[in-house]
């Protein structure tokens, strides 16, 4: 799971990840950082490292075979688009405040145990401003979902662009 290491890393660490199984990260291979990353994780609880795979060591595995990479639809495209289901993965609270029509809402948290509300086929992700769609759509490509697109810009780009937004929860128990 792709968890970019940002001032909410910890919370969305402790949102996506198990704590009963056994967690490799990639990361900076230095002493420092790994004693680092174990003592900000064990903060919220998240003591099972099993080890830390050196980035540079992802950087030559990458150059011998193409990761799977997230594909990306700007809002304009999407905006314009009108067939590509598109996923809200903020929190119920943002959603209300206002969402994109006809929009799927599942909350990070809860993504993996609604997969299958999702339909097959290509997806665009989003949410507020762009960490926790790259997440989701991190999950969904490990579910084996592949035509995953990230929309960079995320609800508060959306909104600023001037694209139409519905307010209010969705009625169908969400």
């Amino acid at each position: 799971i792709n968890i970019p290491r940002t001032k909410s890393f910890l919370t969305y660490s402790g949102t996506v990840l198990p704590y009963d199984r056994p967690i490799f990260f990639i990361a900076a291979a230095d002493d420092a950082s790994r004693e680092q990353l174990a003592n900000d994780l064990s903060l919220i609880g998240l003591d099972t490292i099993a080890g830390v795979l050196p980035i540079d060591e992802v950087n030559q595995l990458s150059s011998r075979s193409k990761p799977q990479c997230v594909g990306v639809m700007t809002i304009d495209e999407v905006a314009n688009d009108g067939g590509t289901p598109v996923l809200d993965v903020r929190s119920r609270a943002e959603y209300a405040d206002g969402h994109i029509a006809q929009s799927i809402h599942i909350p990070l948290g809860e993504l993996e145990s609604r997969i299958g509300e999702i339909p097959d086929g290509n997806i665009v992700v989003h949410c507020q401003g762009g960490t926790r769609s790259i997440i989701a759509a991190s999950i969904l490509q490990r579910q084996g979902r592949h035509g995953v697109m990230n929309m960079p810009g995320g609800f508060a780009e959306w909104e600023r662009s001037g694209h139409p937004v519905e307010r209010g929860a969705k009625k169908t128990g969400d």
